[in-house]
């Protein structure tokens, strides 16, 4: 039998990667408004690590992504069937120190 009662949601850890101190940034919603993604941008130029995989998010999304989130190294955008080339080449453009985009 368990003795120590649940933690609710606000006493829980947030979930944080492995390796240390990386800005983080994870969507796991599956439907990202750009109405709403595109101001949240504005003050994330440290930003490293973004997953929006199995999102709606299209090109010009990650185009204002690129331009706004200049620090990041690493994104995920697996199953996010909109994104085509010309967000691809915006993200490689404005992001130098990316290292890794995963489609």
């Amino acid at each position: 039998m368990r003795t120590e009662a649940r933690r609710s949601r606000s006493e829980r850890r947030p979930y944080r990667p492995r390796g240390g101190g990386q800005a983080w940034g994870r969507f796991a919603a599956a439907r990202v408004a750009r109405s709403a993604l595109a101001p949240a941008l504005a003050g994330c130029q440290s930003l490293e690590v973004l997953e929006l995989s199995n999102t709606n998010i299209d090109d010009i999304t990650v185009e204002a992504l690129a331009q706004n989130c200049v620090g990041l190294t690493n994104i995920i955008l697996a199953e996010c069937d909109s994104i085509t080339d010309e967000a691809v080449k915006a993200l490689a453009q404005n992001c130098v120190g990316l290292t890794t985009i995963n489609l």
